[in-house]
């Protein structure tokens, strides 16, 4: 029974200290790869395109409001069955055709009413196409938001993923230095030996490993904070572990002037063009503010049934 006891308990330690590398996973990403998780998994870039879908709707609930508007209405009362109030027709014995008793109110217990309006606008100063264009400029505004929270994200994970390999490749610089200086250390120490070097040689190479493995050990957090930042931005788990397989192209581009530079940012930045697109739902609001000085004009149509038809 104890040695049982001891095998769980070893067992136990065991799945304690390697738990941690049961747990994380390593994958093997390019660039692009990193761009489509990215993508897929950002929370940010889905609420941006909520926000698009919410402004599109928008505008097609607004423009609607060309349309004839349609109400119908109805209502049911059930009366208790009280008789009809009469009277007896004095006249019926003279003359047998005569009714023996008037009805002075005929009692109707199921009583209903159904009302079908139509109201179509003809002319309201032009506030429904001022409102209509509001919302179409305010949707395309948010979609140019949308395409550049999704450009930031693209460039955040191409950063954090070249930042990622560029301390990658200086750890492997700093982990052959460190070799390196190892191997130095070893020759001297065997020159201590012979009487070729002194103890101060030694030391000296001793204190340039120090230097050394205390880079090396920098630049490792630096690794894992690169990591966990990629990770971050691709929406996956932290410690997740990744090995990167693109590679740096050195390929050399030609740039115009300054001049057309700045032009075709003011053509193709998205932040530009939605406030552009803003500004021009600015000035379709002032219109829309207008239109309350002019007359309002509808075509309005009812058709009613009732029962009693009073």
């Amino acid at each position: 029974m104890k040695k049982l006891l001891n095998n769980i308990f070893l067992l136990f330690v065991f799945f304690c200290l390697n738990g941690k590398s049961f747990s994380q996973q390593k994958i093997s990403l390019s660039v692009e790869e990193a761009i489509q998780n990215g993508l897929k998994n950002s929370k940010s870039l889905h609420s941006s395109q909520m926000k698009v879908e919410f402004a599109s709707s928008k505008a097609n609930e607004t423009n609607a409001s060309r349309l004839p508007s349609v109400k119908f209405t109805g209502a049911y009362t059930r009366l208790s069955e009280v008789p009809s109030a009469s009277f007896p027709n004095p006249f019926a014995t003279l003359n047998p055709l005569l009714p023996k008793e008037f009805t002075i109110s005929p009692s109707v217990f199921d009583n209903y009413l159904t009302k079908l309006s139509v109201t179509q606008p003809l002319f309201l100063g032009n506030k429904i196409s001022s409102a209509t264009e509001i919302a179409e400029y305010s949707s395309q505004a948010t979609q140019e938001d949308f395409n550049k929270d999704k450009n930031e994200l693209v460039f955040n994970i191409k950063n954090a993923y070249w930042s990622l390999y560029k301390a990658m490749q200086f750890q492997k610089l700093l982990d052959e230095n460190v070799q390196q200086v190892q191997a130095h250390l070893t020759d001297v120490q065997n020159f201590l030996k012979q009487g070729m070097a002194t103890t101060n040689d030694v030391l000296k190479v001793q204190v340039q490993l120090s230097n050394v493995q205390l880079a090396q050990l920098d630049i490792k957090n630096n690794v894992q904070l690169a990591m966990l930042a990629l990770n971050n931005l691709m929406g996956i788990a932290l410690d997740t572990e990744l090995e990167l397989t693109s590679n740096i192209k050195h390929e050399p581009k030609t740039f115009s002037d300054v001049n057309s530079l700045v032009q075709k940012s003011f053509t193709n930045r998205s932040e530009i063009r939605a406030m552009d697109l803003r500004v021009k739902a600015s000035a379709s609001a002032i219109t829309l503010a207008k239109s309350n000085w002019y007359p309002q004009v509808f075509l309005s149509g009812n058709y009613n049934y009732a029962r009693p038809n009073p």
